[in-house]
C-alpha cells in the first residue's frame, strides 16, 4: 500500500499523467505522513492517476510553485507600497503584512456542519489589491466603464456627455472628469430610481 499525502504531494484537479521518471529517489518524499493522509494500493493509484483523478507533483514541483508565490508576494508588496496615494484598506493591509513578514495563504476551515470555507490569506488580499490598483490606473478599464455607463444613458443626455469614442487615447484623469459628467447628467433626472 501506498500512503498519498493529498495535501503536498498530489493535486486531484486532473489533467495528464506526469512523466515516467518521476518515481525516482531524487523525488521521494522526505517529510512525515500527514495525519489525513489516505492509504491506497497501488494499482488503485495507477487508476487514479489514469483516469486524471490525480496529477503526481514531485517535490521539486511543490518548491518551485512555492517560490513562485513568495516572488509574487513580494512583487504585489513592493507595488503597493510604491503607490503615492494607496488609501485606508491597502495601508491597513500593507501594516498587516509587514507585523507578518512572509507569505500566508489562504486557509480552509470546516465549520460545525461540515461545511468548509477558505479564508484569504495575506498573500490573496495584497494579489487582489495589486489587481485592483492596476485596473484603477488603466486608461483601457476607464473607458470600458465610461462606456457601459454613456451606453445607458438617456438618448437626450448623450448629447451633453463625450462620446466613448472621443475618449480613446485620453489619460485616466481625463476620462474620470467624464464619468463625473455623466453622475451630474444623472443628477438632474427625477425619479432615476423609480423609488
Amino acid at each position: 500500500m501506498v500512503a498519498i499525502a493529498l495535501a503536498a504531494f498530489l493535486v486531484s484537479c486532473g489533467g495528464p499523467a506526469g512523466p515516467s521518471n518521476l518515481f525516482v529517489e531524487a523525488n521521494a518524499w522526505t517529510g512525515a505522513v500527514p495525519d489525513d493522509a489516505t492509504i491506497i494500493t497501488s494499482d488503485e493509484f495507477s487508476r487514479m492517476v489514469g483516469r486524471g483523478e490525480l496529477a503526481l507533483r514531485s517535490s521539486a514541483d511543490i518548491d518551485a510553485q512555492a517560490e513562485a508565490l513568495e516572488e509574487r508576494f513580494a512583487d504585489d508588496r513592493d507595488f503597493l507600497t510604491d503607490l503615492a496615494d494607496p488609501g485606508e484598506n491597502v495601508a491597513d493591509l500593507l501594516a498587516a503584512v509587514a507585523a507578518g513578514g512572509d507569505y500566508i495563504g489562504d486557509v480552509g476551515l470546516e465549520l460545525d456542519g461540515g461545511e468548509g470555507v477558505i479564508l484569504e490569506g495575506l498573500a490573496t488580499r495584497l494579489r487582489n489589491a495589486a489587481q485592483d490598483a492596476e485596473l484603477a490606473a488603466s486608461a483601457s478599464n476607464a473607458l470600458s466603464v465610461y462606456s457601459m455607463m454613456y451606453d445607458l444613458l438617456p438618448e437626450d443626455l448623450k448629447t451633453s456627455a463625450p462620446t466613448p469614442a472621443s475618449l480613446s487615447g485620453k489619460s485616466v484623469a481625463e476620462i474620470q472628469a467624464a464619468m463625473a459628467n455623466v453622475d451630474s447628467l444623472l443628477a438632474t433626472l427625477t425619479d432615476l430610481d423609480h423609488t
